[in-house]
């Protein structure tokens, strides 16, 4: 596969921009990057879109496998400190005991007001939550609109850490599209990360602008704010990995007698989830304790085996799908007999003497 998923306007450097309404003329200017970390703190790295080449792709999913949600935050708890941290915490955001909300006054003071219009806040995860679940979603309800129809913007994304450089993928709404009541949206976040596992890092992230007009920031207060922006009920959704199908429906049936010298041997297999990675382990022998491994990691639901005469065989399938998730059969048997016996009726008053063969013939003469 060699394939370059794309990102939603991912741009996180001018996204993860804090503003803050100060009246104090001395950021009442343009500011360097430089100046702006000194005030705001280390400015954010870029997120990048993300490369998938040579990255395994999960198969789209096809199963009857119903969707849950693998994570998901509502906000009626005060969300920062554990849960939600602020990119840049001199600033902060708005929180009404239902959601989190932009602009925001955090230092109400008549003489130096310190009013946030702009600003990111990210949940970090220590493991990919969306690991093993197919058709991951990004699912959250949120407000975005302003005065005039031109001064507000949310951007939602979910986004993991290599080697000190972000990765991921996200959706912007913005002015002139007005949202004043509360809407659902859904991002698809892509199957690939469905067997991601080798960041250390991976975050759900909004950055709210009350001020998108204005964008890119340039470090000063605006003389008027008058976007308006809420988010909350935000879900990581996905469908889970379930176990393959228990094999079943051999053939020969369970407990057969009829075996032929060569034959084909098959079960029923397959994954709830549709996406036909299920491999197959197959042991076989002439009693239960000593079945061995004779297949291993075949797709086939089916073999040709060689079996000899007037034997039992006893055999079972393992199937193991792309995340070790196994299921196992019964155990089955079936035998092969040398030869079949059949009477030919003898001519009156005669006594039949009966021969057999190994090719499963008889022969009957009289006495």
């Amino acid at each position: 596969m060699n394939k370059l998923i794309t990102k939603s306007r991912f741009i996180l450097v001018m996204g993860m921009l804090l503003v803050c309404a100060l009246t104090a003329p001395a950021i009442a200017r343009n500011t360097t990057d430089t100046e702006c970390g000194a005030c705001f703190g280390t400015m954010p790295p870029e997120i990048t879109e993300i490369q998938t080449t040579g990255l395994k792709e999960a198969s789209s999913y096809s199963g009857e496998v119903e969707e849950v949600v693998i994570w998901e935050d509502d906000f009626n708890t005060y969300p920062f400190g554990r849960r939600w941290h602020i990119w840049y915490p001199i600033g902060g955001m708005g929180w009404d005991k239902g959601s989190v909300y932009l602009p925001y006054t955090c230092h109400d003071d008549e003489a130096s007001p310190k009013r946030i219009y702009a600003q990111t806040m990210y949940h970090s995860f220590s493991n990919n939550p969306f690991y093993g679940y197919y058709d991951p979603k990004l699912k959250y309800k949120f407000k975005s609109y302003s005065d005039d129809g031109d001064d507000a913007g949310i951007d939602v994304g979910f986004c993991y850490e290599q080697d000190g450089d972000w990765y991921g993928t996200s959706k912007l709404y913005h002015s002139p599209n007005e949202y004043p009541r509360w809407t659902t949206k859904s991002l698809d976040i892509g199957d690939y990360w469905t067997d991601l596992g080798w960041s250390d890092e991976y975050r759900v992230w909004v950055y709210e602008d009350a001020d998108y007009s204005d964008f890119p920031h340039e470090g000063y207060a605006p003389s008027e704010v008058n976007g308006h922006i809420h988010i909350t009920d935000i879900k990581l959704i996905g469908t889970p990995n379930k176990p393959p199908y228990k094999p079943s429906n051999p053939s020969p049936a369970d407990g057969a007698g009829d075996a032929s010298v060569g034959m084909e041997l098959s079960w029923t297999g397959g994954d709830p989830n549709g996406d036909g990675t299920v491999k197959y382990n197959v042991y076989w022998g002439t009693s239960q304790s000593s079945m061995r491994l004779i297949f291993q990691n075949i797709s086939d639901t089916y073999f040709i085996g060689s079996f000899d005469l007037y034997k039992t065989y006893y055999w079972k399938v393992v199937a193991r799908d792309e995340f070790g998730l196994t299921t196992e059969s019964d155990t089955w048997t079936f035998c092969r007999y040398g030869s079949r016996l059949t009477i030919d009726g003898p001519t009156d008053g005669a006594t039949p003497a009966i021969h057999k063969y190994d090719d499963g013939t008889s022969v009957a003469s009289t006495l």
